[in-house]
Parts: structure tokens; C-alpha cells; sequence
């Protein structure tokens, strides 16, 4: 399994084929030199070194970037304000969406620059591990509250479905890849690639469902023949991730 952790399903294989083009127009001209021949084709019997030098000197234009921006930026030239009140415990979220400081307004500018890059974009709604918390009043006292986190199409590798009784699709997997900055033995920082699965597992009383949160690290190794190696890290019941080797 560790080996096809990061293999995306068939229909986000599909949309990266039309993502590649945007996102190489969004990188602006160092993305464009770098894919080569990919945009910039060489003349019939154009040698090496001249078309280096004419890729070199070429220069694109951010149109898409700057149309883009225009579009997101309608809906927010003015305040964002919520309609009605929200519940007590949710207050908060209009000024820290994400748990990480992130206003409802540049959370929605953000979803919506997705949204118009890419035509969709996704949401997960999730609830920090109450970690010892027995009681309502604990919960409170620890601030703990449903948060949102904004994840752009090519981080969700894979999903799966199936239908409920009454025949609604119901979502069973689903597969973010995400990147975080660490530090090796060595003190050096290296980007790792992390893969978190989400899936619900129906119990032993049939319906009922439970929901499993996997992660997977991605990190150099040390065997040239082994670039890079899948880490596995498990939930204990002490809700604490515990890294084991697969």
C-alpha cells in the first residue's frame, strides 16, 4: 500500500493534464523558460544554442494573473459582514477561520481565486483531537471549535464513493497531499510531502460509521535506490502519532 499512497485517481490524472498549462501561465516567465520546449517549440532546424538564447530573452505575459485577480477581486471591495448571528462557540471563526489566523475574508478571497483557477475548489470542516476533555465546560475552557481548512483541487489526489440506502453517494476515502517544512539529523531543512486519508469504515452494527485518519511522510533517504520512502504515522488511543516503518 505505502507504494501507491500518492497514485491520484483517474479523474484528478484527467483535470492535471488542463492544470499543467495554468499553472505554468500563473508561474509567469521562470515557469515558462523552464518547460522548454513545451511552450516556446523550436524552429525547423533551429540549433541549441540560438534557441537557448531566444528562450532566454523571451518574456510572458501575466494576462491570466492579472485576470484573475480582477475577477476576485470585485466581490471583496467591500467588507465582508455575516447575516444574523452566529452560535457563541462559533463567533470566533469569522476572525480565525483555520486555526491559524486567517479572516473570514481572506479565507473567501482565497477559496474564490481557487475557485476561478481552477472552477471548483474544496472544503474539510474539522475538530481539533479533544485530548483528555471529559466535559463540556473543559471543552470550552480549551477553545476548542470546528475550524475549516482550505484545500485547492490538485491536493485532493483521490476519493472514493459509495451509495447509502438511499442510494446518495456518500464519500468513504479521500486522499490531501499537503508539504511541510522539517528539519533532518542534520539540522538542514527539507520540504516533505505528507498524504493524509481520511476514511469512513462502517462498524461491527452495520450503519454506523467511523471516521480513520491515516498520514503518510515522503522524505529523503539515505540509499541512493531509494530516493524516497513512505512513512506511516498511526493515531494511538492517546490520540498522538506514533511513526512506523512500512
Amino acid at each position: 500500500m505505502a507504494d501507491n499512497i500518492a497514485t491520484p485517481s483517474l479523474a484528478y490524472s484527467r483535470m492535471a493534464e488542463k492544470w499543467a498549462l495554468i499553472h505554468d501561465l500563473l508561474g509567469g516567465t521562470s515557469a515558462m523558460r523552464a518547460a522548454g520546449e513545451t511552450w516556446l517549440p523550436k524552429e525547423p532546424s533551429e540549433q541549441r544554442p540560438p534557441y537557448e538564447i531566444r528562450l532566454n530573452r523571451s518574456i510572458l505575459y501575466g494576462g491570466l494573473r492579472s485576470a484573475i485577480s480582477r475577477i476576485v477581486s470585485k466581490p471583496f471591495s467591500k467588507p465582508v459582514t455575516l447575516q444574523g448571528e452566529l452560535p457563541e462557540r462559533l463567533e470566533s471563526m469569522q476572525w480565525d477561520m483555520d486555526r491559524e489566523g486567517t479572516n473570514l475574508a481572506q479565507f473567501g478571497r482565497a477559496a474564490f481565486d481557487s475557485l476561478v483557477t481552477y472552477g471548483l475548489t474544496h472544503f474539510l470542516v474539522d475538530y481539533p483531537a479533544a485530548t483528555g476533555v471529559e466535559t463540556l465546560e473543559e471543552e470550552r475552557a480549551q477553545e476548542l471549535r470546528p475550524f475549516v481548512v482550505h484545500v485547492k483541487p490538485p491536493d485532493v489526489l483521490r476519493w472514493t464513493e459509495m451509495r447509502d440506502n438511499n442510494g446518495a453517494r456518500k464519500l468513504t476515502e479521500v486522499r490531501i497531499k499537503e508539504r511541510q517544512i522539517d528539519v533532518d539529523p542534520d539540522g538542514a531543512e527539507i520540504e516533505v510531502e505528507y498524504v493524509r486519508i481520511y476514511t469512513q469504515q462502517r462498524g461491527n452494527f452495520g450503519a454506523r460509521m467511523q471516521r480513520r485518519m491515516s498520514i503518510f511522510a515522503r522524505r529523503p533517504g539515505s540509499i541512493p535506490s531509494e530516493a524516497f520512502r513512505w512513512l506511516r504515522y498511526t493515531q494511538t488511543v492517546s490520540a498522538r502519532w506514533k511513526l512506523t516503518r512500512r
